[in-house]
Order: structure tokens, then sequence, then C-alpha cells
């Protein structure tokens, strides 16, 4: 217990547990979060219509988590509860993603042989000015738009909602913060530079965390010697309850009572560990969260990371952040505005940015805009004189109105009880009043979708399209076909895909994220599971979806394609770069080849193969892996199969991979533990935006450990930071495809990502209960019924 190196070995440990970050998580198949909220779009504008009865409209959704605010949702689902509530954004789009410019007047466009009217809240414009560098955005709001309370939608709500975004203590999905507004990064410069006046000398962190390893040390012997006797150095370091305690020490999170007891900072829980009553991790995350309700500092990653000592590193950022939250008067405003948002009038303003970003115009035009009477606080709002609705660098405010959203939208929010969102019609919509008076978003799992359509309990539901989902639904028609008297059935490619991650840190050796060790050991698993891709998405999907090689969308047109120059199929090469596979060989064939492939990778990583076997994992190396996926318990999930066949085949060859399946009671642990970067593997989905923008979820910049906590792959590659800040700012689209395509191959070089399958969506309507002549026309990828939400009549 004396032997400060054991301890120190458990702070490194640490690195698992000591995130207190957050993100938005990827999906799973049945569910999809965005990677960056993208505009909603509206269809041909109706005549007010009657509101029918008080029958509900009843969606089927996927776990909500509560959060329903535009700044603080982080999935999918509750980001639609926003949408329902705030509306289309500024500038909307059309059946093919195309941005629908003159909103106010309304541009009528043809698809499939059919004319559709799309209106909106707003014109915009962009222009380029080449002798500037510069490109300006112009936004003119359509007058007598009203939120659903009856206060107008004006600039000042536009420019409220553009300045939460650009705040440096938001911690959001939205990337309007990473777009070249002139006068941006002086804006948010602030909390960089209080950081940077807390940075202590090498000797002060060095002997201020050496003093708190050892004081916890001293602790422990002081008091639980008896507790202790037995067991070794090791051994306590290595126990959850020792690592939890001690990382709570370190942090500030936890310390010793005069009592003998161990007690939480913030929320001052006591443990009483000398009966073997230790903190837990969700002890550890729920006194993170008390202490940090505010959001974190937006502090330069470079200033601690690339030691290599992760422990280390953690230790710096959170002795940053704990001075930070100790002295917020040292947070100060280089900076009184942001000097490219311009309010014109009432209805109108002007965004300039510096140069051309590829991004930028989904990300000024995409915001819908939040009301700034409800969100923020009018005294505090004064454009002239550079006050915007809250106090610079503090977000607290926004939790108080995360569970209660309120906007423009068709429909208002009612509340969120037993897992069902209720809503009621907006007569203030500036469309007139929805058709159905009340809608319910409803928490349904997949396999109660069908049967709930049958029943009468769900009108709409977006099941899994898979082969048995596909003759579920012809069995309730009674002609036996996907549409008939009980259901009708639509199709869409989904804008998005679905994947395997591999964390960079904990699948690695030595926890080196980027070693060429650590890499081969990543594309050893990743090589052994691409092999099964065809099996499970044809045994799942059949026609119904397609396998890919890159990590991009299909529908998307930076996906790289088979005749392109260079297309290659994902982890289909050996070691030493040589293909795997040849064309006349059978299936079993190929899964042999893959086995004796993924030797070569983890030869290469330093693992000991005899007899076509691993005997032995290298220092910091593992043999076991877990790869959670929620499946429902059951296994119903297009890549359960994949995970299966793969464990099979890694334990052919000496390693174990733990395939753990969860409910969708369960899945928030599963996001939990991907935004703190506890799993080694996991399955998920990514939905894409109208315009790929990768930088999110891939660029350094978004670390869980002292980033913005959305890269949940850990991958940090200079080459890939430039690749993908090259793909933002550059408007030739040809150069920008190529860009993505490298970016793409770095990605799977760090194999921390195997792209798996591109499916349908399957959207299923109540034949019975709605009156499907009032759905959408020629639904799209980009244009289903949520866009005409307010159009929608029951029977």
């Amino acid at each position: 217990m004396k032997k400060l190196l054991a301890i120190l070995s458990a702070i490194i440990a640490l690195s698992l547990i000591l995130s207190a970050c957050s993100s938005a998580p990827p999906a799973t198949d049945s569910s999809a979060p965005a990677e960056a909220s993208a505009p909603e779009a509206s269809g041909e504008e109706p005549a007010p219509a009657e509101t029918t009865g008080s029958v509900p409209l009843v969606i089927a959704q996927s776990d909500m988590n509560g959060k329903f605010s535009p700044f603080t949702g982080e999935t999918a689902y509750d980001m639609a509860v926003a949408d329902m509530v705030l509306g289309q954004a500024l500038i909307s789009y059309d059946r093919v993603g195309e941005l629908v410019y003159n909103g106010i007047e309304g541009e009528t466009r043809a698809y499939n042989g059919s004319d559709y009217t799309y209106t909106g809240i707003a014109d915009g414009t962009v222009a380029r000015d080449e002798g500037t560098d510069t490109t300006v955005y112009h936004l003119k709001l359509r007058e007598g738009v009203k939120f659903s309370d009856g206060e107008e939608v004006t600039a000042d709500d536009v420019i409220f909602t553009y300045y939460v975004y650009a705040d440096p203590a938001y911690q959001g999905n939205s990337t309007f913060y990473s777009i070249p507004v002139l006068g941006m990064a002086d804006y948010r410069k602030g909390y960089q530079d209080a950081a940077q006046s807390f940075m202590p000398s090498d000797e002060e962190l060095d002997a201020s965390f050496t003093e708190s390893v050892q004081a916890i040390v001293d602790f422990v012997n002081a008091n639980y010697a008896d507790y202790a006797a037995d067991i070794s150095d090791a051994d306590l370091a290595g126990t959850p309850g020792f690592q939890v305690a001690l990382g709570m020490y370190v942090w500030g999170f936890g310390e010793p009572a005069e009592d003998g007891t161990f007690v939480g900072s913030a929320t001052k829980k006591v443990f009483d560990i000398a009966n073997g009553e230790w903190p837990t991790i969700e002890d550890y995350k729920a006194e993170m969260a008390a202490s940090y309700q505010g959001g974190y500092a937006d502090i330069d990653p470079a200033e601690w990371e690339g030691t290599g000592a992760e422990g280390y590193d953690a230790y710096v950022a959170g002795y940053i952040k704990e001075q930070l939250a100790a002295n917020p008067d040292a947070v100060k405003q280089v900076v009184p505005n942001i000097s490219g948002i311009t309010k014109i009038n009432d209805y109108e303003l002007e965004i300039v940015t510096e140069g051309f970003a590829a991004n930028a115009v989904y990300q000024i035009f995409g915001i819908q805009p939040a009301p700034l009477h409800y969100y923020g606080d009018e005294s505090q709002y004064d454009y002239e004189n550079n006050k915007f609705g809250f106090e610079y660098g503090k977000l607290d405010f926004l939790s108080k109105t995360e569970s209660e959203p309120m906007g423009a939208g068709p429909y208002k929010f009612v509340k969120f009880e037993n897992k069902i969102v209720y809503f009621e019609a907006n007569e203030n919509y500036w469309k007139g009043a929805p058709a159905t008076k009340e809608v319910q978003f409803k928490t349904t799992s997949d396999s109660d979708m069908i049967p709930g359509i049958e029943t009468g309990t769900i009108d709409i539901a977006e099941p899994a399209n898979s082969l048995e989902r596909r003759a579920e639904i012809e069995s309730k028609n009674s002609n036996g076909e996907v549409s008939g008297d009980v259901i009708t059935y639509q199709a869409v490619n989904n804008l998005g895909y679905g994947y395997v991650g591999l964390n960079a840190k904990n699948v690695s050796i030595g926890g080196e994220r980027g070693s060429e060790a650590s890499k081969n050991l990543r594309k050893g698993l990743a090589t052994v599971l691409a092999v099964y891709r065809d099996l499970t998405v044809n045994s799942y999907y059949g026609e119904n979806a397609t396998v890919i090689n890159y990590p991009i969308s299909l529908t998307s047109w930076a996906a790289p394609q088979p005749t392109d120059p260079g297309y290659e199929v994902a982890y289909s090469k050996d070691v030493k770069g040589n293909p795997i596979y040849t064309a006349e060989m059978t299936e079993e064939e190929r899964y042999a080849a893959a086995e004796q492939a993924a030797l070569g990778f983890f030869e290469a990583a330093g693992y000991t193969v005899e007899n076509g076997k691993i005997t032995a994992a290298p220092a910091g190396g593992e043999l076991t892996f877990d790869a959670p996926i929620i499946a429902d318990g059951t296994g119903d999930h297009p890549s359960f199969l994949l995970l299966t066949k793969a464990a099979e085949s890694l334990a052919n060859i000496g390693i174990t991979m733990n395939v753990i399946d969860i409910s969708q009671s369960n899945a928030s642990s599963f996001w939990d533990d991907l935004s703190s970067e506890n799993l080694d593997l996991w399955c998920a989905a990514w939905q894409s935006t109208l315009d790929p923008d990768i930088y999110q979820i891939y660029h350094s910049d978004g670390l869980i450990e002292g980033g913005t906590g959305s890269n949940n792959y850990g991958i940090n590659d200079s080459d890939l930071d430039t690749a993908i800040v090259a793909s933002r700012t550059n408007p030739d689209n040809n150069f920008r495809k190529e860009v993505f395509k490298e970016a793409f191959g770095i990605i799977l070089d760090w194999g921390v990502e195997l792209p798996v399958y591109q499916r349908q969506n399957c959207m299923i309507f109540s034949t019975e209960r709605i009156n499907t002549a009032t759905l959408p026309g020629d639904m799209t990828t980009y244009y289903a019924y949520l866009m005409e939400i307010e159009k929608i009549e029951m029977n």
C-alpha cells in the first residue's frame, strides 16, 4: 500500500471513468442521433384546416431522455420533440435536400412528375466577396410568425440563438461555433485566456499530483489497515472501489472526513469504506454532474494532451477546470460581440464569414429560432449595448427549460409522462392550426410497433426494415402485401449508416491510441468483423440494405463509388497490404482467411502467436474485449449476428469478445458509457446531414478527454484534422470528395470504425385510423411525414 507506483497505475487506469463531458451519442440501428442539426422543411402551404376531434395521432418513438431543448438535447428522439415545438428552420429544403432560399413567397419545384410548393419563415441569400475573401449570408424573416404564446419571432430571437451556440460554455450538438464567422474566435477567447492564466508550471503540477496521490494512500493506511491487511498493494490499487475513491479525491469530487468516512464533495454522500462501502462509478458521475451544472470551459486541448500519461493529463485538465469553477470572474470577454453578426432591423440580419466554409450555410440558415423571452433573460438583452440575453460563459440557465420546450412549431409541448410525450395543436402556427388537435410520441420497442398499428395503439411507426418485419407487415394486410387495409407501407433510403466502433484508447496497446501496434490490434479485430457483413446484412435486411465500405451514407454525393479509382472493400487486405480473399473462395474459406489475416495483425501488434492461435498478449494489451449492442435483449439488431459470428471466429484464434445484448429500457447506460469513453467496441448508426460534415465526430477537438466530447472513437490524427478542415473550406465538391476519401482512409487505417450497412427506412401508417391521402406525396430521404405533420388527419 506504500508503493506509490501501484497507486499511480491506478490513476492511469482511471482514464475510463474520469470524463465528465457529454456528447451526443451515436444511435443503434433503430435510433439515429444526428451528427449535427439539419434544417427542417415545409411542403406546400395549405389553407388553415379544421382540427379533428380529440382522437390523438400516436407516433412510436424509441427511448426519450427528457432533454427536449434545442440547445441541450442529446438524442434524435429528444430533438424530434424539440422540432415539433420549435418548428422549421430559418431556411427549409425540398424533397432532394436542396435549400429553398425564397421561403416567404415560396418556390415550386418538380419532383417525380409532380409540382410541389415549399414555403418557409425566411428568405436567404449567400454572396461571395472575392475582394475581401468573405462570404455574406443575409436573412429576412417572414413578418407575423408567432411563437405558441403569441409573441412574434424577430431578429432578436435569432441573434439570441446564435449567441447561445457561440458561447464558449456551450456543450451541445450544434457546431455553429466552429464556422469562421468574423469575430467568433475572439469572442470565444475569454475562456481560453482564463484557462491559460491558471496553467501552473510543470513543477507545481508534479508536486500537486504526487501530493494528492500520497494523501489518499496515507488516508487508507491510517484508517483501513485492518480492511487492507490481507490485500496486496497491486490488488488494492486494482479494485474498482479504490480506483473510484482515488479518482474522486484527485479530481476534487470526494475527500476523507475526520470520522474516517469518505464523502462526496458536491452531494455530501457518505461512504463507510471501512466496512466495504466504496463509491461506485455511478456515484462518481453523480458528483461530476452536481459539480459542473454550467458546462465546461473551452480550453485548448493542446495545453495538456500528448504526454502519453492519460491519468496525469486528465489531472491537469481537471485542475484547470477546478480553478475556473472556483474563479468564475476570471473569465473575461476579450471582445464585446461577434463582429460578423449584424442586426439590420427587426426582421433582417447579416452574418459574414471569413473565406468560404462549405457547411456554413447549413449552420447559419439551419437553426430554429428559440424564443429569447422563454429560454433567455429579456432584461439581459440589449443588442445596441452588446447584451444578448444571458451572461457570457454561463449557460446553466438552459437546464431550467430543457424538459419543457417552447417555440413557433405546429404543436405545443404539454407533458412527458410514463414515457409518452403529449402535444397539442399550436393555434398560432403561421400556416394555420394543425388538422389533428393532439399528437403523442410513445416510447415503443421495435417488436411492438407493427402489433401496435394492428391493435390501434400506434398510428405511425418506423420499425426496422428487416425481412422478418416485412413479412410481419404483409401478414397483417388481407391482400398479403406491404400496403393494404391495415397498414400502409413506405420505404426511403436512410440518411445515415450502421457501423461498428472501436475506441482507440480502450482497444490499444499500453493506452497509446495512435501507435502502429494499437492500429494493428484494431485492424485485426475489424478484419474478422468485416468478413461477416454480407451474411448479417443479407439475413436481416435482404434487398432492403447494402454493405458499405466507407464511413458515410450512400445517399451523400461525397460517398466513394465502386467505380471510383482506388475504391477498396474495407479491411480486405492483410498486414502486408496483400488481398486476403480471391473470387473463387467459398464463404467458409473466406472466414478462415480472415482469421489467418487477423493473426498477422495481432502478431504485428506484439501478440504471441503459436500454432495458429494467440497464446499471450503484449504488455499493455488485452485478450478480452466487450462489445455491447442495443438489441432489446433478444438479438434484434442488424449487426447482432455479425458480432456473434465474429466472436466465434476470434475465439478460434485466442481472443474473447463478449457480446452484451442491452434492452431498450437500459439504453441510457449504453449512451452514458459511450460518451464517457467506457466502451471497447459497440454497434450503432450515424444520421447524416444534408452536406457531409465529419468535424464533430472525428476531429481531435471533439476528444472526450480535453475536448468537446463528441469524438467517441478517440481518434487523434493531425493529418485527419487537416483533411477535415480542408473538406469544409473549399467550394469545389470534386475537390472535397477527394479530401473526404483521404479522411475516410485515415479513419479506416486507425481501425476505429467498420462501416456495415446502408439501409432503407421503413415507415408504416395505420390505414384504418389515418387519412392516408393527407400524408405528404412522394416522401423521400429528406422529406418524410414529419415535414407536413400539421396536415395529417385522422379518419
